[in-house]
């Protein structure tokens, strides 16, 4: 019978020993948000324990859930997120200005979600192709007109494409690297369709980002690795790859692209890569202290929460919540609000009536705040709290009021 989780006792970069930094509480899986015909209120929860590599600094998940306890039924999708949409447009457009491929190269996406970036290849003249196990998500990429291989990425994937396709000039991997627990095998499977002058391009959560705007939602079960440039660059020289580019960009509270090329190929290693080692140095990443004082902010904040909200509660009124994502599963868990929240509310309709992981909190749509008239609402989805509450400004005029998570003060911040 297969396992539901393992336990690492080494890196998923580089096979080094392990230190634990924190532990955050354990979870279900948490965007296993669902029907409430389907839903199972004493959910098997699983370690959210984050500890660090002795030898590269990689910080981690020590324990693994099994990926199709995570992804076969996947609804996240990445055209509804707030400004993915454009920022992939952008992400296609400028990889081509910065790599020059002819016509109707192949470029493959791999865990390519609704299809988005490929979409926008697919506009720019080239050749698409997408490998995603999730099912929905494949079937819509498929809406669009773009092949898709509805599996893993494995051996007999890899050789599909050869048969099939032949070598990628682009290999993309957007917010999946960190979601992959076999890191070795997966470039090497990579690196099998890549031209030998392609480029591999990957985008993913900047965990020195995470740690300095308290960014503890991106902690969960799916996300096995919080990359810094550091252990990367080592990782690649290792199968005999190099970053030759690093960008900072702003997406999903702090992320970077990197761009990939076979050791020794044509493309001037750019400065952007020492920038970024340095900066990682001056900031002291794999100082113990670092990760200690971000685990004390997550507490802190969540005590304050807490007690703001437990004195509304206290006058029998309601407090909804504003998010519903795998975050807002972490944020709940950590701070032990399930019995405060009398239920979420999100933009997607997908969510909507959906019944939140272990907790059982219903999903509904914004105009509840209209319908429900709760006296407040956490911002689970605090990232994104000036355009929440910009959109829902006749909600405080009649009297509602917004809290938020992080606000600039560092502290708890009504409206």
């Amino acid at each position: 019978m297969e396992s539901s989780i393992k336990k690492r006792n080494n890196c998923r970069l580089c096979n080094g020993g392990l230190e634990k930094m924190f532990s955050l509480a354990p979870t279900p899986p948490g965007d296993k948000y669902l029907p409430e015909k389907d839903f199972v209120k004493k959910e098997a929860k699983y370690p959210l324990n984050i500890v660090s590599c002795n030898k590269c600094g990689l910080l981690q998940l020590e324990h693994t859930v099994n990926p199709k306890i995570l992804y076969r039924d996947y609804i996240y999708l990445t055209s509804n997120s707030l400004g993915l949409v454009e920022h992939f447009k952008k992400y296609a457009e400028t990889s081509l200005e910065e790599i020059d491929i002819p016509e109707q190269s192949l470029v493959i996406d791999i865990g390519c979600n609704d299809g988005t970036l490929l979409n926008h290849f697919k506009t720019l003249g080239m050749k698409p192709l997408g490998i995603e196990p999730a099912k929905k998500c494949a079937e819509i990429t498929r809406g669009k007109g773009i092949p898709v291989i509805e599996d893993f990425l494995n051996r007999d994937v890899v050789q599909k494409v050869s048969q099939e396709y032949g070598k990628a000039k682009i290999i993309t991997a957007n917010n999946v690297f960190a979601n992959i627990d076999n890191l070795g095998e997966t470039i090497r499977n990579i690196k099998d369709m890549l031209s030998p002058t392609g480029v591999f391009i990957f985008e993913t959560g900047y965990m020195p980002d995470a740690i300095a705007n308290n960014i503890f939602d991106n902690l969960y079960h799916e996300h096995l690795s919080y990359f810094s440039v550091g252990p990367l660059k080592s990782f690649f020289e290792s199968e005999d790859m190099e970053i030759f580019d690093i960008k900072h960009l702003p997406t999903k509270g702090g992320s970077i692209r990197g761009m990939v090329q076979f050791k020794g190929e044509e493309k001037k290693i750019s400065d952007s890569v020492k920038y970024q080692l340095d900066f990682e140095e001056n900031m002291k990443i794999r100082d113990k202290k670092t990760f200690k004082g971000f685990y004390e902010r997550i507490k802190k904040e969540g005590e304050e929460i807490k007690r703001t909200i437990k004195e509304i509660k206290s006058k029998g009124k309601i407090v909804a919540g504003y998010g519903a994502s795998v975050g807002v599963t972490t944020m709940l868990y950590e701070w032990d609000m399930g019995g405060l929240i009398d239920f979420l509310i999100d933009d997607n309709q997908m969510r909507h009536n959906l019944l939140s992981p272990g907790l059982g909190l219903r999903v509904y749509p914004p105009t509840s705040l209209k319908e429900k008239k709760p006296e407040a609402v956490c911002i689970f989805a605090w990232r994104y709290s000036d355009p929440i509450i910009n959109k829902n400004k006749e909600y405080i005029k009649e009297g509602g009021r917004f809290i938020v998570p992080f606000s600039n003060s560092d502290i708890t911040k009504t409206y």
